[in-house]
């Protein structure tokens, strides 16, 4: 994907990062996060596609066929795939691909393919809200979240989103869990959530101003607010605040903009010493995601081994002592059992939290 909008040494970068990237392991390493996988693969072979179909002309009723089946195979995954249409219409935007003049003839040109797009999308709601009984929720929304209205879940995601920066850019501590205390669903505004609107809204506001100069900067930064529409919990409410693996689609997006970032800086070097110091560099950025990754790894080995270090990531989750609690109860450790669970009790703020 990131060859086809970036120059091939950037590519390379963007494609290094993301295959180091320890805020990926949860999704490699834990059984469940092969969804993930599925959808981001797919997502993004469809995309690459796309951009193909388009460079070479309009789309054709076979193309139209095949990214429809990719999409709902996509789907059959995880719900979070639903986003590919609105990831075709930025790239058709955004990127100069096609042969047409303007976005809106270039739109016009793509329409049957968001029709048929649409009409898998709207199956998929279909049949998944007679399987699961409602449209938007999920099958098990989080204890924190039910019940919170719009605003709440907004001034929930404006305290993720430092969090969300901080495991995209610098995920040297890694939880397979983040429930209260560590982070709070949040019912009123406060200063606290300043910082996460400044972020977005600069990054919009770069994205916009970026469009033509920067394209593919521009495009991975939509990438990236896209994929994370579902994960923020706005629009429907999943099974988690922040969960590690539900990053996986929307690092892609970070890691493209870490190689545009990475063009800008090699172009930025004059001599040869300097772009020995730039590649030495990126050699140990690269090595540090794979001896943090191959670290990381081994903590979902077993139930056992994953909820000790949780404790030992999250001592003050509530949430992290209960499910090693309950693991030491399977296991006939009545002692350490009662302890954990009875920690776990202390730590949440209502003794409902645990329900």
């Amino acid at each position: 994907l990131a060859s086809r909008i970036l120059p091939q040494k950037a590519a390379l970068v963007a494609a290094a990062i993301f295959a180091v990237h320890p805020v990926h392991v949860e999704a490699v390493a834990n059984i469940v996060g092969q969804a993930e996988l599925w959808v981001a693969f797919i997502l993004i072979a469809a995309v690459s596609y796309y951009l193909d179909i388009r460079a070479a002309g309009s789309v054709s009723r076979r193309q139209i066929a095949a990214l429809s089946g990719m999409y709902c195979a996509a789907l059959m995954f995880k719900e979070n795939a639903i986003v590919l249409p609105a990831l075709l219409v930025a790239a058709e935007i955004i990127l100069p691909s096609a042969r047409h003049a303007t976005w809106r003839v270039r739109l016009r040109s793509v329409a049957p393919l968001l029709v048929s797009l649409t009409l898998v999308a709207v199956m998929f709601v279909a049949v998944r809200a007679v399987v699961i009984g409602n449209v938007l929720g999920g099958g098990n929304p989080s204890g924190a979240l039910a019940g919170l209205d719009f605003p709440s879940r907004l001034f929930t995601m404006l305290h993720v989103v430092l969090e969300w920066i901080r495991l995209f850019l610098w995920p040297a501590d890694l939880s397979a869990d983040y429930s209260s205390h560590r982070i709070d669903p949040a019912t009123a505004f406060d200063a606290t959530m300043i910082p996460g609107i400044v972020v977005i809204v600069g990054a919009c506001a770069f994205a916009i101003k970026q469009r033509r100069a920067q394209p593919a900067l521009a495009f991975a930064l939509c990438w990236v607010a896209i994929t994370m529409a579902i994960p923020s919990n706005l629009f429907v409410v999943t099974g988690f605040i922040l969960a590690e693996r539900s990053l996986f689609l929307a690092s892609a997006g970070v890691a493209i903009v870490i190689g545009n970032v990475s063009m800008t800086f090699f172009d930025a070097l004059s001599s040869h010493r300097q772009k020995q110091l730039g590649f030495a560099l990126f050699a140990v950025i690269i090595a540090a995601g794979v001896t943090r990754s191959s670290y990381r790894n081994p903590v979902w080995k077993d139930n056992d081994t994953l909820f000790r270090q949780t404790v030992a990531d999250a001592p003050s989750d509530w949430k992290a002592h209960f499910m090693l609690g309950e693991t030491l109860g399977v296991e006939g450790r009545q002692k350490e059992s009662v302890v954990e669970i009875s920690l776990a009790v202390l730590l949440s703020k209502k003794n409902n939290a645990l329900v």
